[in-house]
């Protein structure tokens, strides 16, 4: 693949912040934050330039639990397996499925090999000329934000307490247990849907990612892409308000930064979390695309 932007960072990082540009055009920008956990374990990715045109975008952002190590994998080699599927250039939804399952096979037998646990979730957008493609498995959260400041949700969470899921785990053999108001698989694990966790495939546990189309139009202005650290203390209501407050700074970069430095404001010593976020200027790929 030649012509696309990494966003590359530290190997071990903690607190980040970066601008997506390339030829000096700010497509967005991404930002993490630690958040007073002992480790780090979300993993984003930035590739602003998918298609070598500067008309294509892919983003993840990757929540790990139980270790980093399988976020790691998603962050180096899940844009690999889409972009090198035989089915990309002709059926974009098949390609995802194929290499979001094929990622998860690969996933698993490293695990066996080197005798690991843990997993991921992955949040992850694509477009194919206006059309927006949001690919998720797990609790991470994508919202779309139009030029009068209206916020549309685009995915649905995967948590064990979710109807449909919950009913998926019973008929493994697994059950569903609300810990500190927060439904777990076997009391355990606070996701439905991830890619890695080994011990919990026999009880519905699955790597299937959900897609949700939309057509791009001149009202889109950003699509954010945040892990659940963020949305656990920030709502659509108080995103919408912070966001407006920002339109009337001066300096229109560090938006990524100002939107997790509030939410940590809100975190509370029960409640801390990693948080990632990653902001894409949609109105740069729209008019690029007209």
């Amino acid at each position: 693949m030649a012509s696309i932007l990494f966003i590359s960072y530290p190997r071990e990082y903690y607190d980040y912040f970066d601008v997506i540009k390339i030829d000096n055009i700010t497509y967005g920008e991404v930002s993490t934050k630690r958040c007073g956990r002992i480790t780090m374990e979300d993993r984003f990715q930035a590739i602003a330039d998918f298609d070598g045109k500067q008309q294509q975008f892919y983003f993840g952002v990757f929540d790990g639990h139980g270790g980093s190590y399988v976020a790691k994998l998603l962050r180096e080699q899940l844009h690999f397996h889409l972009k090198n599927n035989k089915f990309f250039n002709i059926d974009i939804e098949q390609a995802i499925l194929e290499s979001f399952n094929q990622m998860n096979i690969d996933i698993l037998k490293q695990q066996h090999l080197l005798m690991k646990d843990g997993g991921s979730t992955a949040l992850c957008v694509i477009n194919v000329g206006k059309e927006l493609f949001v690919i998720n498995v797990g609790d991470s959260a994508c919202v779309l934000i139009d030029k009068d400041f209206q916020i549309t949700k685009l995915n649905q969470e995967h948590k064990p307490d979710r109807l449909d899921e919950s009913k998926r785990i019973m008929d493994n053999n697994g059950f569903v247990l609300t810990i500190k108001n927060q439904a777990r698989i076997n009391g355990e694990l606070a996701v439905s849907r991830s890619f890695g966790d080994p011990k919990y495939i026999e009880h519905g546990l699955t790597a299937i990612p959900e897609i949700t189309k939309l057509q791009l139009n001149e009202n889109s202005k950003y699509l954010i892409l945040a892990t659940d650290g963020f949305w656990d203390v920030i709502t659509i209501q108080i995103l919408q308000k912070l966001l407006i407050n920002w339109e009337n700074f001066k300096d229109k970069e560090g938006l990524s930064q100002y939107l997790l430095e509030s939410a940590q404001k809100q975190q509370t010593n029960y409640k801390k979390d990693n948080m990632t976020i990653i902001i894409i200027d949609l109105i740069i790929y729209f008019n690029k695309l007209q």
